[in-house]
């Protein structure tokens, strides 16, 4: 009795024994099949990318193993959230710089750029003529270097040469008024004087359309008279290359070139030698930055009117006034 008894508890403990291992293996088959439908949905997201890569021309990643797969894409995040960050970083520097390049054509804007221009300029004046072959050589000369200058003639001379002034303008270089007989007008009344600067202007506006804007009085004499007499703005110079005493090209050349920014040169286009003196000087001063205008571009560039009464040697203010 007692060895059936031993019998039966030991066939118990075998049952339970085989029980407890079935639920084990049970277990561990479904925690197995668990993690290979998590790892398998993983590795089909990781495919999908791979084989978008591959499509686009990137590496072939078939041979490569589940764990570096998800390192692969691990990195790949990661890689993106970098560049989205640069990509964000780079558009607000673009912005700030698109701002500051506004800003400065604002400021651009509200400049006036002939104050800040990188030329000098000079009005390179010839009086006494025309002569017309000179004074054609003398706008090749300038249109060469995309210059203008002006010429003050007197009406006796005109009289001979007429063509020459359209020829003048057209090259877009000024007219002045030397009077029409080239006297001293201090030794002259009012009346006197008035009538040599009408009659050389009725002759101009007669040939051209037009009146020139300023009187230069013959040797650059002038007195009271003169200026309660005249309805214009008087010019005399403040550089004289003496061409009219000193008929030597290097020292006609010398005097051209020794002009400061915003001088008025005296020439006279009836001297030969200045023809040769103004051809040496313009390409130095050209390339020194220099810049030939008329009298009416030099006033303008500096600002400065013009008025009746005055006298002007310089453009920056009025020697003698009313």
């Amino acid at each position: 009795m007692k060895i059936l008894k031993s019998l039966f508890l030991s066939l118990c403990s075998i049952c339970l024994l085989l029980l407890i291992a079935c639920n084990s293996g049970s277990t561990a088959e479904t925690n197995s099949t668990s993690a290979n439908k998590t790892l398998n949905i993983e590795s089909n997201v990781i495919s999908q990318d791979i084989s978008q890569n591959t499509s686009e021309g990137e590496n072939d990643f078939s041979n490569i193993s589940e764990k570096d797969l998800s390192t692969i894409a691990s990195n790949k995040q990661q890689a993106e959230s970098e560049q989205q960050a640069e990509s964000e970083q780079h558009n607000a520097d673009a912005v700030l710089e698109d701002d500051g390049e506004q800003d400065e054509n604002i400021v651009q804007n509200d400049i006036d750029l002939r104050k800040l221009a990188d030329y000098n300029y000079i009005a390179i004046t010839f009086d006494d003529g025309p002569v017309s072959e000179n004074d054609e050589k003398l706008l090749e000369l300038f249109s060469k270097y995309n210059g203008h200058a002006t010429f003050f003639y007197n009406g006796y001379k005109i009289e001979n040469d007429p063509d020459i002034l359209n020829k003048v303008l057209e090259q877009g270089s000024e007219l002045g008024n030397h009077t029409y007989n080239h006297p001293n007008l201090n030794t002259m009344n009012a009346e006197q004087t008035l009538a040599e600067v009408e009659s050389l202007n009725d002759l101009i506006k007669s040939i051209t359309g037009t009146v020139p804007v300023f009187v230069r009085p013959p040797y650059g004499e002038y007195n009271q008279v003169t200026l309660d007499t005249l309805p214009y703005p008087l010019v005399t110079w403040n550089v004289d290359t003496r061409d009219w005493a000193e008929l030597d090209v290097d020292y006609i050349r010398d005097s051209i070139l020794g002009a400061p920014p915003g001088s008025i040169v005296l020439c006279h286009s009836i001297v030969n030698e200045t023809v040769s003196a103004v051809e040496q000087a313009l390409p130095i001063l050209y390339e020194q930055g220099y810049r030939f205008v008329t009298l009416s571009e030099l006033f303008e560039i500096y600002e400065v009117e013009p008025k009746a009464h005055y006298v002007y040697w310089f453009p920056s203010s009025p020697v003698i006034d009313e």
